[in-house]
């Protein structure tokens, strides 16, 4: 059996009716899972995390997933569009895992130059590594006291992985020449750059040959949309649980939790399919979306459905006339 479950960054109530429609000839088992809100449809599930720790919204719910003994558990984000084509029947085929395997359209090794004069770098790092490093600081810890131990437990060795991936973990560095990685954290763009840069400098000083790095290999990667064989999903929650509790963003958690529980983690390009990730609306025709769904487009994202219901819906009619 396969689960597929549809999971809401914020709560969309009022889109579940039409993700059913795209769904339910598709899939016979479908759960959708929701922060905060509750409802009382005995599908639709509630998650008390916020957007960025989303990966939490299967722990949190693992007892009632494990109940299923599913094979396969899908994960599909609300604004993600999957392949009209994959069903139930055919999904693993496509994606080609075993039970103790899973699936991420692309993934990275967590590590290297927070920033550089030509690029600010990602926003999330700076936290990534303050939060794994020092989970008992009072301005952004999760209290998690036993952190580095219990990731340590769990978590395979530096070398196997590398091996296994054919990837280097970098140690991080900072230049304190360079910008520190900003996101209008605090709401001030001045504060925020000046509080951020006091973390960073707090954890790397003014050298910048000191790196870091964190208690165990961290991987990152796009993750609205993931796949678990049913034989690793209870180490698989037990992992997302762990640095949901810690408070790592979701793009770092959910890779490293596949990473650290399976025997092996595929990718679009190990497949043959590829992803469309954008964060803004489709700016291709129905037709051409249809089209390259058609040559092997796995998914695109975002899609969202309070605007294009009817662009979706077309795009499902005209490949299901194919």
């Amino acid at each position: 059996m396969v689960t597929l479950c549809v999971l809401f960054n914020h709560a969309f109530p009022r889109n579940i009716p039409l993700l059913r429609e795209i769904y339910k000839n598709r899939f016979k088992d479908i759960i959708f899972i929701q922060p905060v809100l509750r409802s009382q449809d005995p599908d639709v599930w509630t998650a008390y995390r916020g957007s960025y720790n989303f990966h939490g919204f299967v722990s949190d719910n693992v007892a009632r997933l494990k109940e299923k003994k599913s094979d396969y558990y899908i994960f599909v984000h609300d604004d993600v569009l999957l392949n009209p084509k994959l069903n139930e029947n055919n999904i693993i085929d496509y994606l080609k895992i075993g039970r103790s395997e899973s699936f991420l359209p692309m993934y990275f090794p967590f590590g290297g130059a927070l920033s550089s004069s030509s690029s600010a770098g990602w926003c999330w790092s700076p936290g990534i590594i303050w939060k794994s490093t020092f989970p008992m600081n009072f301005l952004s810890g999760s209290g998690l006291e036993s952190l580095t131990e219990t990731l340590r437990n769990i978590s395979k060795t530096k070398t196997y992985l590398e091996q296994k991936y054919n990837i280097v973990f970098e140690d991080f560095r900072y230049d304190p020449g360079a910008p520190p990685p900003v996101s209008n954290a605090f709401a001030n763009h001045f504060f925020d750059k000046e509080v951020t840069d006091t973390i960073i400098t707090g954890m790397f000083g003014n050298n910048p040959e000191t790196s870091m790095r964190t208690p165990v290999p961290f991987l990152g990667g796009y993750s609205d949309f993931f796949a678990i064989g049913g034989d690793i999903f209870a180490d698989v929650a037990h992992y997302l649980g762990v640095l949901a509790a810690a408070n790592i963003f979701a793009e770092v958690a959910i890779p490293t939790g596949l990473m650290h529980a399976s025997e092996n983690i595929k990718q679009s390009s190990d497949i043959g399919m590829r992803s469309d990730w954008s964060f803004s609306d489709r700016s291709v025709s129905e037709e051409g979306l249809a089209e390259e769904f058609a040559s092997g487009l796995l998914l695109v994202h975002s899609v969202k459905l309070s605007r294009q219901s009817e662009y979706i819906g077309k795009v499902i009619h005209l490949l299901n006339a194919v």
